[in-house]
């Protein structure tokens, strides 16, 4: 009889041991499907987000092939002195780069964060290539609409910039670098106080 008890409840063991061990499995398979899952749904963002940067980087493009014709129509009518057409060209560059160039250029900024999200290296690359671009033409195109010389023909105008007018440029490239990137930090450096001079006092 004791036998018979003792074999029960082994046999209760292993059945237990048994059943806790398939509900792991269970719960392994629906963890890995749950996972592959996560997975796909990345993979279909990134796509997503790939796309999106594609389409705001051809808009990007556009908008500063509109600025160029304008700085080309702007130095032409300086050339040929037509005074009177020079507020309304300083009007479309200055539109041109504040609403379309550089809002465009903080949707990069923004899709790029999460696409890059986790991966210094291509952060870094994103950086170079467009960040630190996107500042020079930005510098050049205000040092060209407050020369002094486009000035005095226009009516002593001026195109100037706001603390928070590259917050976003600066602030993404800084919390991406490491103190010692002294090469990005020299550039950083440069490219503030090259804009100092047109913020608004």
């Amino acid at each position: 009889m004791n036998y018979i008890f003792e074999f029960l409840t082994q046999s209760n063991i292993v059945a237990g041991i048994i059943g806790a061990f398939i509900v792991w499995i269970i719960a392994q398979v629906k963890s890995v499907a749950e996972i592959n899952k996560i997975d796909k749904e990345v993979i279909n963002i990134r796509i997503f987000l790939n796309k999106e940067l594609y389409v705001l980087e051809e808009q990007k493009k556009g908008h500063f092939q509109k600025i160029h014709l304008y700085l080309k129509e702007l130095l032409d009518a300086i050339k040929e002195d037509k005074s009177p057409n020079l507020p309304e060209i300083w009007d479309k560059i200055n539109n041109s780069f504040f609403i379309d160039y550089l809002e465009s250029s903080y949707q990069i900024i923004r899709t790029s964060k999460i696409l890059f999200s986790g991966n210094k290296k291509d952060m870094k690359d994103f950086i170079d290539d467009e960040l630190f671009p996107l500042l020079k033409t930005s510098v050049e195109i205000l040092a060209l609409l407050n020369d002094s010389r486009f000035k005095e023909l226009n009516r002593d105008r001026e195109t100037l910039i706001s603390d928070t007018t590259f917050k976003l440029v600066f602030r993404t490239i800084k919390r991406n670098i490491t103190i010692i990137d002294f090469h990005r930090r020299k550039k950083i450096k440069l490219y503030e106080e090259a804009l100092e001079r047109y913020k608004i006092t």
